[in-house]
C-alpha cells in the first residue's frame, strides 16, 4: 500500500480512535458489541464522541463509503 501525504491527511486521528476506548469501557451493555466489526464512525455516532474538529468521520471513511456499492 502506498500512503501518500494526501492519503495520510484523510486518515483518522488518534484522538478520535482513542475516544472510542473509554466510551466502550464505561458502557454497561458493552457485551452487545462483541462478535462484530465496529468502525470508528459507528461508535462515534452511537456514543456521541467526536474528533478534535467536531467530526465523527474522517475523510478516508467518507471516501470509502462513497465508493461502496449500495
Amino acid at each position: 500500500m502506498s500512503l501518500t501525504p494526501e492519503r495520510a491527511a484523510l486518515t483518522e486521528r488518534v484522538e478520535l480512535v482513542g475516544r472510542a476506548v473509554p466510551a466502550l469501557a464505561i458502557d454497561p451493555e458493552v457485551l452487545e458489541q462483541s462478535g462484530r466489526v465496529l468502525t470508528t464512525p459507528e461508535l462515534a455516532r452511537q456514543y456521541g464522541f467526536a474528533d478534535l474538529d467536531g467530526s465523527q468521520m474522517s475523510g478516508w471513511w467518507r471516501e470509502y463509503l462513497a465508493q461502496r456499492p449500495r
